[in-house]
């Protein structure tokens, strides 16, 4: 009897045993079952566990996919959100925008990972794809100096940092040699810019990506002290700040203004004739010194290739420092090493 009824408390003892375990532990939902392939850090610092494979990619960062062409992994991405990409890539899926992503429909496809732009999607449809046990990982790629970092996780993110690395090599070796011919340059002699996004008197400031590239191009941001990353600007306040550069970067959606493949200079002609006619420009010491130019945003601002855009605006700024620098043929190095595009064609600074 007494054997009995010590076999039935140890049997209780096992039973409240197992119930304390069951439920301490993780349910199955939250658990990662990713996270023994490690973990990489997002733009926006949140740990995101590794997925077992990755042959799946939605992006609602469309900057991402030339990050991924970089790092071999563009074969991956089955839909994306920006229109840009429907010459290069036609046959990927729509899947809403950055700002209002299609939740539903990205559940649905199932991708391995989703990258987003991490200061756009609402916390709202992060957390419904984050809940549905999709991959959800932050990539910004607008802010020159933490690509290297961004580009480093995302090549781990897809077991290829050797090819992030070797893209950052390259990237060093350009800043290295900018910052060499910068170097001794009086505060008081560095050139002041006047950068325009995409639309008119739509200028740049601290929180931008544009304004590090200035920083970088040995230049004065004339609208650096904005309260806002993107200030709206007028041409008075222009021709009070006179500046020694202007750089207006023209859209990818400005019908085929400039760009890839884009030969003929009549529009961006057209455009920049505009531009000389504004009131009071031709008073401007830009206009005068022949110093305002058109760029196109894959070199302006964009990951893949602003290292030719800064320099460019240096070799503008300070010609004799960077005479012996083609930025195109820096451009056509960018393209061939990276992108697998041994002729790139197309306009990305104009005249």
């Amino acid at each position: 009897m007494k054997n009995e009824k010590r076999r039935f408390i140890f049997t209780c003892c096992l039973l409240m045993i197992n119930l304390a375990v069951s439920c301490t532990r993780t349910p199955r939902s939250t658990q990662s079952e990713s996270s023994k392939y490690g973990t990489v850090t997002d733009s926006q610092g949140r740990i995101v566990a590794i997925p077992k494979k990755i042959e799946k990619t939605i992006i609602l960062n469309s900057i991402c996919y030339a990050m991924l062409q970089i790092i071999g992994a563009s074969n991956t991405v089955i839909g994306t959100q920006f229109s840009k990409l429907k010459t290069t890539a036609p046959d990927l899926q729509n899947f809403g925008t950055w700002t209002a992503p299609n939740v539903e429909r990205i559940i649905e496809a199932a991708p391995d990972a989703v990258l987003a732009y991490g200061r756009r999607i609402p916390a709202e449809s992060a957390r419904q794809i984050e809940e549905s046990g999709l991959t959800l990982a932050f990539f910004d790629f607008f802010i020159p100096s933490d690509t290297a970092r961004e580009i480093i996780e995302l090549g781990r993110l897809y077991r290829n940092e050797e090819a992030a690395k070797e893209y950052v090599a390259f990237l060093d070796q350009y800043y290295s040699l900018i910052n060499e011919r910068l170097s001794g340059i009086k505060d008081e002699d560095r050139k002041t810019v006047y950068f325009e996004l995409y639309s008119d008197y739509a200028s740049v400031s601290k929180g931008s990506g544009a304004q590090e590239i200035i920083d970088t191009a040995g230049c004065i941001n004339i609208a650096a002290g904005a309260s806002v990353p993107y200030p709206r600007v007028s041409d008075e306040w222009i021709l009070g700040h006179d500046p020694d550069i202007i750089v207006r970067c023209v859209s990818s959606n400005d019908s085929n203004i400039m760009g890839p493949d884009v030969m003929d200079t009549a529009k961006a002609e057209k455009f920049y004739q505009a531009l000389l006619k504004r009131s009071g420009w031709n008073g401007l010491a830009a206009v005068k010194n022949e110093k305002l130019i058109l760029m196109y945003p894959d070199i302006a601002i964009s990951p893949e290739g602003n290292i030719a855009g800064v320099l460019t605006i240096a070799k503008l700024a300070y010609p004799d420092r960077f005479r012996d620098i083609d930025t195109a043929v820096v451009y056509a190095e960018i393209q061939g090493r990276f992108f697998n595009n041994k002729n790139p064609r197309g306009l990305m600074v104009y005249p």
